[in-house]
């Protein structure tokens, strides 16, 4: 394989060719906040069921996310944890197994495979944590009670943790990892059927996991719909704040 088509694969427009010490200190700050604001909870989050439960009765929710009121399934609720895990590993899988498909096709020799399969995972890293950050940020503002608070407010809306319906985190990471997948695939030169295939499989397992949630009593429909749009925006914008600092970066040295 000569230079120029090794670059082709390596770096193709709008690929990141490292991660410097900017992305790294992004996923240490995103990932503090995050934690942290799980952390505070009980101090960010107000139980207003308990103080005004008139206002937490079934008639304040929408007709189309009654739906989820009074649903109790724990099976389900294992399931959308299951489901939740195999989009992360289908999607690291799927990234890996395309670098490794070049290596093994002459493409790409060892070496550069493990730069690309580095630099692929500390992407989908950055997408989860700023998909977590601006979901508990979201949870905290809106303090949305779950669906199974509803049916009895004065019980179930002592916890703090149960005004964290909206939205979905289940529902968002799931897309994260089924939308960072089909990105990264395409950017590193996957052809149609690869990618569609790749996607179909991470859209899946995200739909499943709204599904799940939604069936467990967990959230509303609302929530598992905006989790998935948020996901996905989370990764996209990851993408295009690498792509445009890639492209910068080579108008620059071309000049």
């Amino acid at each position: 394989m000569n230079s120029v088509e090794m670059s082709a694969i390596l770096f193709r427009e709008g690929s990141p060719q490292r991660i410097g010490f900017k992305s790294l200190l992004f996923l240490v700050v995103a990932a503090s906040l995050w934690t942290g604001a799980v952390y505070l909870r009980p101090y960010t989050l107000n139980t207003h069921c308990v103080s005004d439960p008139a206002g937490c009765t079934t008639s304040n929710v929408v007709g189309f996310d009654q739906i989820a009121i009074g649903r109790v399934d724990h099976d389900a609720d294992s399931r959308s944890f299951d489901t939740q895990r195999w989009s992360g590993t289908v999607a690291v899988l799927g990234m890996w197994a395309w670098i490794a498909a070049l290596v093994i096709l002459g493409r790409l020799p060892p070496l550069n495979a493990l730069k690309l399969a580095g630099i692929d995972l500390a992407l989908l890293l950055q997408a989860y944590v700023a998909n977590g950050a601006l979901n508990e940020l979201v949870k905290t503002l809106v303090e949305r009670p779950r669906p199974f608070v509803y049916p009895d407010p004065a019980r179930f809306g002592l916890d703090p943790a149960h005004y964290t319906s909206f939205y979905s985190g289940h529902a968002s990471f799931a897309a994260v990892g089924a939308a960072t997948l089909v990105i990264t695939l395409r950017r590193r030169g996957a052809p149609l059927p690869v990618w569609l295939l790749a996607g179909g499989v991470g859209a899946g397992l995200a739909f499943a996991t709204a599904y799940f949630r939604v069936a467990a009593g967990r959230h509303f429909p609302t929530d598992v719909m905006a989790g998935l749009v948020f996901g996905a925006g989370a990764a996209i914008a990851v993408s295009w704040v690498h792509s445009r600092a890639h492209h910068l970066a080579s108008r620059a040295s071309a000049s």
